[in-house]
């Protein structure tokens, strides 16, 4: 049976892409919103064995700029006085669309909104 990484290379490569310019590519299915060492990467494992390729915190590793987006989207929920317009559909399809569910941090922190 095919790894995720060889069912979905388009998620595994390292990259340094704005994620500002991406558009969402797959609808997202699962929101598997549990926080960090509470079984989130054997949550990712199992929805790729099941074909859906999932965000984890990992992901960022993959591409650091989501790592400064991520960081915007935390300061505009939380820190009202930034002046900060919080993240809506458009944002969180930029950092989410190549992925059909997300789990662990920084989503988790953002389960109203997504």
């Amino acid at each position: 049976m095919a790894t995720a990484k060889e069912r979905h290379p388009q998620i595994y490569i390292e990259r340094n892409e704005d994620p500002r310019t991406r558009r969402r590519t797959m609808l997202m299915e699962v929101l598997s919103m549990g926080y960090s060492r509470t079984g989130t990467m054997t949550m990712k494992a199992a929805l790729e064995i099941l074909g859906i390729p999932t965000w984890h915190w990992v992901t960022m590793a993959e591409n650091p700029p989501d790592l400064a987006m991520w960081a915007e989207a935390i300061e505009a929920k939380f820190n009202p006085a930034s002046g900060k317009q919080p993240f809506g559909r458009s944002e969180f399809d930029n950092l989410l669309g190549y992925w059909g569910a997300c789990t662990d941090q920084p989503s988790v922190l953002f389960v109203e909104e997504l």
